[in-house]
């Protein structure tokens, strides 16, 4: 009788264990994926503030990267409904102001340049606020806040010089 219940008691004890190992396993990817979504989105707070207030339609920041987000859709396992909703939302707005900035480079005529510059400026303001719901999301998920490395840091201050001359 002993010897049974030691041997139901350790497969039960095995069976939590490999369970809590597996949930504490889900816990750390989550919190890394968010944690690298969140780093990504700072830098492109950093990208969208420029572009929304001192930007003057150069071709400089036609391209920026959003590796983590453009993977949104591996990711969303992962997250509530409410987040991956929220993360989805600021992705898409991304990715249609990215569009915006390459069919700026295809524009010539000034006044149609001009005129797209302020839709770019206006949309980045509605980009910024779609990525704060989107941060704050993260955030309640455990993501941690890390600031940009200084090699973005210089990148985007040697933009603003760009801009400037």
């Amino acid at each position: 009788m002993n010897e049974i219940l030691v041997l139901v008691l350790g497969a039960f004890i095995g069976y939590t264990t490999g369970w809590l190992q597996k949930y504490m396993d889900q816990i750390r990817k989550r919190k890394s994926a968010a944690t690298a979504l969140l780093a990504e989105q700072i830098r492109h707070r950093e990208w969208l503030e420029y572009i929304s207030s001192r930007w003057k339609g150069g071709k400089s920041v036609a391209e920026f990267s959003m590796p983590m987000h453009d993977r949104i859709p591996d990711l969303i396992e992962l997250f509530k409904p409410e987040t991956v909703f929220l993360m989805l939302d600021y992705t898409g707005y991304l990715m249609v102001l990215r569009s915006d900035l390459k069919f700026l480079n295809t524009i010539v005529a000034k006044d149609q340049r001009r005129g797209l510059i302020i839709e770019i400026r206006k949309r980045a303001i509605d980009v910024l606020k779609k990525g704060e719901s989107a941060r704050n999301s993260l955030v309640l998920l455990g993501a941690k806040e890390i600031s940009m490395a200084p090699s973005e840091l210089r990148e985007l201050a040697e933009l603003k010089e760009d801009e400037k001359g």
